[in-house]
């Protein structure tokens, strides 16, 4: 079995489209993300945040959650084999808010970097029932 890249660009995997109400937090977008869609400040059908450390989780996630729709994606983006904030370190900042999130899909964004789409617990339970 061989592995074989997606042909589906990030911003396809990210779920962002023309009609896709966008809000962006943290750091520097990846160059690899092109802005489809329309940025907004509130409502939005996708969250990506952009997170070089654990400050950047700590300041943005709350605010992430409360501003996409009821039924809206969240992302949390990180550099792929950084030595001082990996994946772990993601997963144990987002689990010491208590925000009742669950790791639901990974995706490479590009050769530096991925993305984790976090879902409450309860949105979890209703996709598998």
């Amino acid at each position: 079995m061989s592995f074989k890249p997606s042909s589906r660009s990030a911003t396809q995997k990210l779920g962002i489209d023309a009609r896709t109400r966008l809000l962006l937090l943290g750091g520097p977008l990846p160059d690899s993300v092109a802005l489809d869609g329309t940025v907004v400040d509130d409502d939005a059908d996708v969250v990506l945040i952009t997170c070089g450390d654990a400050q950047d989780v700590l300041d943005n996630l709350a605010t992430g959650l409360a501003l996409r729709r009821p039924d809206g994606r969240l992302w949390l983006a990180y550099r792929k084999g950084g030595r001082e904030f990996t994946r772990a370190h993601l997963g144990a900042t987002v689990d010491s808010l208590n925000l009742d999130l669950t790791w639901f899909r990974q995706i490479s964004l590009d050769d530096e970097w991925s993305a984790i789409w976090f879902k409450r617990r309860t949105e979890f339970q209703k996709l598998n029932h």
